[in-house]
């Protein structure tokens, strides 16, 4: 199972933009450490729509909830 988590409790404001990290996992694995995670710019006026993009050719079953 891959997951797309944004962590809103670790917000951080700089140059008045609101940044979130998100963290990608596979199983309950983090792909990317901690620290070296996305960062993204958050907007409470802006939706958030997961997006995973893979470089090679794969087969993927989504759940979505």
């Amino acid at each position: 199972m891959i997951r797309c988590t944004v962590l809103f409790d670790r917000k951080k404001e700089t140059d008045g933009k609101v940044k979130v990290p998100v963290v990608f996992s596979v199983n309950g694995s983090r792909i990317v450490p901690e620290g070296d995670q996305t960062i993204i710019e958050y907007s409470p006026d802006r939706k958030l729509y997961p997006y995973i993009a893979f470089e090679h050719e794969n087969s993927v079953l989504a759940k979505v909830k």
